[in-house]
Formats: structure tokens, sequence, C-alpha cells
């Protein structure tokens, strides 16, 4: 068999990168080695747990010239490494990136919707898969076992401690920090041992905490650096968290995780792991955070799911 390479791109955000480790956990079925090109911190961890074979920040100066109208073909040390690799997918909704990884390579670009429309009922992860066996870059069938590739990366861990992450990419999607601090006492009455991790996006929540001793009842975790993360996540027994990267990240673990859903879609979102369960209000109002419907300011999909639900939710999770 030839020895083949793939160069794959991503332009997303932590949450829709991991989301994509399935399909790119399938490649490795065709092909001999992977390099990944999306956001540096996210290269960097994909790199680290093994999903792909080399990963390269797209913020780095050498790649911007992708981006432009006139890409610079004098840059002969990476175009060659860019004309190095068997083929390309590009997860990304730019056509002048498309056009451009043509233009200096001379190959054809697989390029595939990052997600599916928001009228599509579909899973993220799912669509992909799809895309790249209708693409013949995957076998068919791999659309419907794709959660057979995932294991759990925890080796040393605590089964009483459980991760709590309050945050995500948009407040919208946070469920009252209050309740939060409920459910920490509810977990420590239950002889877990909580503990919220707090990213360098949380700043405005990490100053709430510090003000709410009821909520504290001992200092967060503030961790700056993925790999930082993944090996922190990796000694915890479980985790509970918003729709986020981080949930996305601890699911992917092979954590027990726990995930919080208001206006999102967990038939697309759901983060995906050995055992992941989601939980969402009763009420009828539809996802609307993808959609242009404006949310409502009582977001009752979320303030309608009460520390009590959560906790027994995770009780059953983990039995």
């Amino acid at each position: 068999m030839p020895f083949k390479k793939l160069l794959t791109i991503h332009q997303g955000a932590l949450g829709d990168v991991i989301t994509s480790f399935t399909a790119l956990l399938l490649l490795k079925q065709t092909y001999n080695q992977i390099h990944l090109l999306c956001p540096q911190a996210i290269a960097r961890v994909s790199e680290y747990l093994g999903v792909v074979d080399s990963g390269f920040g797209l913020e780095s100066a050498a790649f911007s010239y992708l981006f432009s109208e006139r890409p610079d073909n004098t840059n002969t040390a990476f175009n060659n490494f860019l004309r190095s690799h068997d083929d390309i997918v590009l997860f990304s909704y730019s056509k002048i990136l498309s056009e451009n990884l043509e233009k200096i390579t001379g190959k054809r670009v697989f390029q595939i919707p990052p997600r599916p429309l928001p009228s599509e009922p579909v899973h993220v992860a799912q669509s992909l898969i799809s895309h790249l066996v209708n693409l013949k870059l995957l076998k068919k069938g791999d659309e419907k076992n794709f959660l057979r590739v995932h294991r759990d990366f925890r080796i040393k861990f605590r089964k009483q401690r459980v991760f709590i992450h309050p945050g995500s990419g948009s407040s919208t999607k946070n469920w009252p920090l209050t309740y939060f601090g409920e459910l920490k006492k509810l977990l420590s009455e239950n002889g877990f041992e909580p503990v919220f991790l707090l990213g360098p996006a949380e700043k405005d929540i990490s100053e709430i905490l510090h003000r709410k001793s009821d909520c504290l009842q001992g200092h967060p975790l503030h961790l700056s650096d993925l790999v930082e993360l993944v090996n922190t996540l990796k000694t915890g027994g479980g985790f509970i968290g918003n729709d986020s990267g981080v949930s996305h990240l601890a699911a992917f673990l092979g954590l027990p995780a726990l995930v919080i859903f208001g206006p999102t879609d967990t038939a697309r979102w759901s983060p995906l792991g050995c055992r992941v369960e989601t939980i969402c209000s009763p009420t009828l109002c539809p996802p609307c955070f993808e959609t242009a419907q404006k949310g409502c300011d009582a977001m009752k999909c979320l303030t309608e799911i009460s520390p009590r639900q959560v906790q027994n939710k995770f009780n059953m999770l983990i039995r």
C-alpha cells in the first residue's frame, strides 16, 4: 500500500474542532499521516491526544497568505509542504481559501461544510462523516458506526472528583451560576468532591465566585492551557457543564459527562464520548441559538432545569 498523507483544515472554535475528531480518527483507516491546520491551542492539544500526527496554528504568518485574494507563490517551503499531501480536506465555508489551496497545490480540495444547516436534525459529527463517505474518503457504514472510535483516555483518576465548568463561549448558553453553586453543595452531600474549572474566558465568573462564598466552597482551578486542561480532566471521575468546548473535551476524554443544554440543539451538538448524557428543559421552546430567532429574556430553557434534577441525572450516569 502506498504511503498516503492528508492535510485537514478547520477554522472553528474548540467545540467545533473536537466534533471533527471522530472523523479524523476514522480517516486514519485510509491515511498513514494526518496533519491539521486550526487555531494554535487546539492544534497543540489535537496532536497531544494523538488525534492527528501534527497540528499547526492557522494564526501563524506562514499561513496568512492563504486567505489573500492574491496568494503568495514565492513561499517555496510552505507551498511544498502543502503539495506534499495526497489529499486536502477543508472543513470551512471559505471559498477563497479553497481556491487558493487548489491554485498552490494543483490538487482538488475536498471542501465540507463544518456543520449542517440548523434545519437539519443531524449531529454535526455524523454530517461530516457522511460527506467524507460520499467523497469516498471513508467507508460506507462509518456514518452509522462512528462511535466505535471513542475510548477512555483516563489512566489514574479519582472516582469521586467531579469537575464543574460553569462557562461557555456564550453567556446565553450558561445555566445560572447560583444553580451551579447549589449543585456543588448537593454533590458534596452525596459524597462527591466537586471542583470548579475556569478558563481564561471565565474571568467574570471567577470574580463572582470569589464574591459568593456560598457558591465557592474552595478555590476554583484556573487553567489557561488546553494541554494542562486535558491532564487535569484525566484525573476526574465525572464532569458537569454547559454546552461548551470544554464539555466536548471532557466527553472525548472518556469522563462520565453530563452536559446542560438550553438554546442549542442536543440532536446536533451533544458531545461524543464513552459515557455522555445531556439534560434540557421540558419547555416547548425550539432551540434558537443558531437561528435568526431572538432568544427570550426569561431563558426558561435553562432556568427550568433545577440543581436537584441535574444531580439526580448525574447519579444515574455514574451508576
